[in-house]
């Protein structure tokens, strides 16, 4: 047990978490653009961007002169439309708008819903939240059902802001939130110890003022990853200007990933002591099974002591009565 105390906090020291965003893209520092870099580390200046979002499993999304198009991972645009605006995917599905109407594509770039709407605030094909001719309603096989404006957007028109992004910056915002929430993070100690490494992805509820209402799990990696991030979003995001519908500050959810990596040099240390702990473990079993064993033989002897004893007892019994049947025959 000694060990254990030494080795947890030398393993907090050396773990680290890693930013989600920074694979295909690297930022210059002086422009503050992002250039792409190809799959064998080298930029490509004839690709940079004033903003990225976040990757799909094989494109993201580009802006360059205020206008927005698809990258694939070898450096590739994707599909002739360019866009408006491209809003962060909601599963297998993005919103998009084109001139002054909201409409919804997969990830093959394919048009489900048509940019007709004035707006959208999700995007789900059982059911959508859109805005046309002033009246909200929810889309249900392609049924418009009135309903009221939503509490909180889940796509505001404005999103939240921090201090030192450009307005609508998503990756300056990311960067920024991620650093915010993981200024004083720990490393779970059971992670560390059981190598548990992962994403933990959440939505994030902000009220009118930019402050945390709550905080609802989306998913989670175990071993204590999940409370630690949630418990660091819901104390540490603060100094945020709320998001706006229409220039009005409204109540909004914002899905915050967070990443959970250990540092080689934590690797090692975990398997150094992991080796350590199974010859300690192996060391007590072989202590246990010889202190077995010489519990066991120390029993046998006292029940073979106790077995001549009683033999004895026994033969001396005999020998007393058959004195006893001679005198008796005398």
């Amino acid at each position: 047990m000694k060990f254990c105390r030494q080795i947890f906090p030398l393993i907090l020291l050396l773990s680290t978490f890693q930013l989600s965003f920074g694979q295909g893209f690297s930022k210059d520092k002086k422009t503050e653009q992002y250039v792409f870099v190809d799959k064998e580390g080298k930029e490509d200046k004839t690709k940079v961007f004033d903003d990225v979002r976040e990757f799909t499993e094989t494109m993201a999304a580009v802006k360059s002169k205020r206008k927005w198009r698809i990258l694939d991972e070898d450096g590739q645009f994707q599909g002739a439309p360019i866009y408006d605006d491209i809003r962060p995917w909601f599963g297998d599905y993005a919103i998009f708008k084109k001139g002054e109407n909201y409409g919804v594509m997969d990830t093959n770039l394919k048009e489900i819903i048509k940019p007709k709407y004035e707006y959208i605030d999700f995007y789900h094909p059982d059911s959508s939240l859109v805005r046309i001719d002033g009246q909200w309603g929810l889309l249900r096989n392609n049924e418009f059902m009135p309903t009221s404006t939503p509490e909180y957007f889940r796509n505001p028109e404005i999103p939240i802001k921090v201090k030192g992004c450009k307005s609508n910056n998503w990756q300056c915002l990311n960067q920024t939130l991620i650093r915010m929430i993981q200024k004083d993070m720990l490393y779970p100690q059971e992670a560390i110890l059981n190598k548990v490494e992962g994403r933990v992805v959440a939505d994030v509820y902000l009220d009118e003022e930019g402050g945390v209402d709550d905080v609802v799990l989306v998913k989670g990696i175990g071993a204590g990853c999940e409370e630690e991030a949630i418990w660091a979003m819901k104390y540490y995001i603060e100094d945020i200007q709320p998001a706006k519908f229409m220039d009005a500050p409204t109540k909004s959810i914002r899905r915050q990933t967070i990443s959970f990596q250990l540092t080689e040099k934590t690797k090692k240390a975990v398997n150094k002591y992991q080796k350590q702990k199974a010859k300690m473990v192996e060391r007590r079993q072989q202590a246990k099974a010889k202190e077995k064993e010489e519990r066991e033989e120390r029993a046998r002897e006292i029940e073979a002591k106790k077995e001549k004893e009683a033999e004895k007892e026994r033969k001396k019994n005999q020998d007393k009565k058959k004195n006893q049947n001679l005198k008796i025959q005398q």
